[in-house]
């Protein structure tokens, strides 16, 4: 079997979570830049840079598996962090946060079905996925913890 071919399910899987990072890299570019204080401007500029950091590291994984990057449509794909890149920062936290949960539970599911698929490709290397699996739920955690800290 070709091995482009056995790892299809997985390079699908990588260019969602690509387009996962990119869509959640801009969101919280935007929720930065409308936050006033100086924590929360920080926490999000933070998860911002963890997708960056993630999106680069997917790309050159596809790459080596010989896949290319596919752009998936908005109406296939629903992004909510396009959703997020429109509200109301500055007079509704508790929905900014609220919603920061959610779409990052999405990302999670995300890298844990893209696990799955490695598995079921018997690709031995999972490691990056794995570690950037991490890094979403310390990032989830980080917005939980600031969510308590702001929303008593």
């Amino acid at each position: 079997m070709d091995v482009k071919n056995n790892n299809q399910p997985f390079i699908e899987a990588i260019n969602l979570l690509i387009e996962i990072n990119n869509s959640r890299e801009a969101a919280y570019n935007s929720v930065a830049e409308e936050t006033q204080g100086s924590t929360m401007k920080s926490l999000f500029s933070r998860l911002a840079e963890t997708s960056r950091d993630c999106k680069h590291e997917l790309s050159s994984e596809l790459r080596r598996l010989g896949g290319i990057k596919e752009e998936l449509p908005l109406l296939k794909l629903y992004l909510p962090w396009e959703d997020l890149k429109h509200m109301d920062v500055k007079n509704n936290r508790k929905l900014v946060f609220s919603s920061c949960e959610f779409c990052d539970r999405m990302a999670r599911k995300a890298y844990e079905d893209a696990l799955d698929k490695a598995e079921i490709t018997a690709l031995s290397d999972k490691a990056l996925i794995n570690n950037q699996y991490f890094m979403i739920i310390e990032d989830m955690n980080k917005v939980s913890n600031l969510k308590k800290a702001f929303i008593s």
